[in-house]
């Protein structure tokens, strides 16, 4: 099978898990034997075409004011014609029609569309070529892809985001297949009126299951030592589990910090303010294994509705419980009891209590260990390509159905 995958950015310009997730599954795809290109941006000036184990990789410069992700936040102007032209963008259809006059793919898998705009689905729906998206973020319901604003979550469209989502509801119609990696952000625009026609799947993020022989043994307690891995960002809570942490005073823990902040200022200004506890330590950038390998519990502290959160799959499979916001898709991933424990970020004296609780009862994370590492287990890439490969043949046998391609 031809398959073409378009997504905002693509490893090495990665921001967050969905330039992972895309990359395991166009890799896990070309490895079985199946042509695929990945149509992202670039911030140069000219395109760029790449070979990346396998994958044919194109690079287009942004076709809009900006490149994306900023390194600066651009004033409120430039962003507002900015999200003005990433509604529809007719350069974008342009450049995607001769392309898919070019490679002629079988299937057309789109995910992340900032900066492309939903024109892309457009030009796949003129070509007569079957289309299936991948809900990663809130992208189609929200001019900030979060839905949160003033430190809260939105509950329905705001006022000041309808005229930017209203065509990307209208051109989901043109959607042959839709899915979510959590029944939560799939079942969040379907309530919404997109995806009229589609047909869906639930598909949560593969990941790699290391081997027994790579799983290190639990280390020794005390000290207890909690983790967070992922981008040092407000909305992902990294604020709120600091201070949680800091409070509780306690001498035989440590919070383990592992991750990348944009702009690099914000990640400084968090060290600076807690540089004077020494149970907290900053690790930067490292390989997800490299942190596993030394905590006893992740702590997935979110404050936006996660699509799913991929770091609580990657840490079970390494046979680490979680502590993770009852937050969007979250709540799927996590056995309550078993795997994790789930807590309130409106409230965040529910985290330091089960800070409190493992710390009395430690003997309770060996049992959590095995049963995370079994439970990791049933989200392999093998299974994930699967569902894949299902959902892709059945979206081209029923565009077949409606007529020749």
């Amino acid at each position: 099978m031809k398959i073409l995958h378009v997504n905002v950015l693509y490893p090495p310009f990665v921001w967050g898990g969905a330039e992972r997730s895309v990359q395991t599954l166009a890799e896990a795809l070309a490895h079985r034997g199946h042509q695929v290109w990945v149509l992202s941006q670039t911030p140069e000036p000219h395109p760029q075409k790449d070979l990346i184990n396998g994958v044919h990789v194109i690079r287009w410069p942004t076709q809009n004011l900006y490149f994306p992700y900023p390194s600066r936040r651009p004033p409120a102007p430039l962003r507002l014609l900015w999200h003005s032209k990433d509604t529809l963008n007719p350069q974008v259809a342009r450049k995607t029609l001769r392309l898919l006059q070019e490679l002629q793919p079988d299937l057309v898998h789109t995910h992340l569309l900032i900066g492309f705009s939903v024109s892309v689905w457009w030009a796949v729906h003129r070509r007569r070529i079957p289309l299936v998206h991948t809900l990663r973020d809130h992208y189609l319901l929200c001019a900030r892809s979060s839905m949160y604003k003033h430190g809260r979550n939105c509950k329905t469209i705001c006022a000041a985001c309808r005229p930017f989502v209203r065509p990307r509801r209208e051109m989901s119609a043109l959607v042959d297949g839709v899915i979510g990696p959590s029944r939560f952000i799939l079942q969040r625009h379907l309530n919404f009126g997109y995806f009229p026609h589609a047909q869906w799947a639930v598909i949560p993020h593969g990941v790699e299951i290391p081997p027994e022989t790579e799983i290190p043994p639990s280390p020794p307690i005390p000290p207890l030592r909690f983790g967070y891995l992922g981008r040092l960002d407000p909305y992902k809570g990294i604020e709120l589990l600091l201070e949680v942490f800091h409070r509780w005073q306690e001498p035989s823990a440590e919070l383990w910090i592992a991750g990348r902040s944009m702009p690099e200022t914000y990640g400084l200004s968090l060290k600076d303010r807690y540089a004077h506890d020494r149970r907290i330590r900053w690790l930067g950038v490292v390989h997800p294994s490299e942190l596993f390998q030394q905590i006893h519990v992740l702590v997935v502290p979110t404050l936006i509705h996660e699509t799913l959160a991929r770091v609580i799959l990657e840490a079970n499979a390494y046979g680490i419980p979680v502590i993770a916001a009852h937050r969007g898709g979250i709540p799927e991933e996590v056995r309550e009891g078993e795997t994790g424990f789930l807590f309130d970020p409106d409230r965040p004296e529910t985290l330091e209590q089960w800070f409190r609780h493992i710390r009395k009862n430690p003997r309770i994370l060996e049992p959590m260990r095995q049963k995370a590492r079994r439970w990791g287990e049933a989200f392999s890439i093998d299974r994930m390509i699967e569902a894949h490969l299902d959902f892709y043949r059945r979206i081209v046998y029923h565009k077949h159905q409606d007529g020749p391609l």
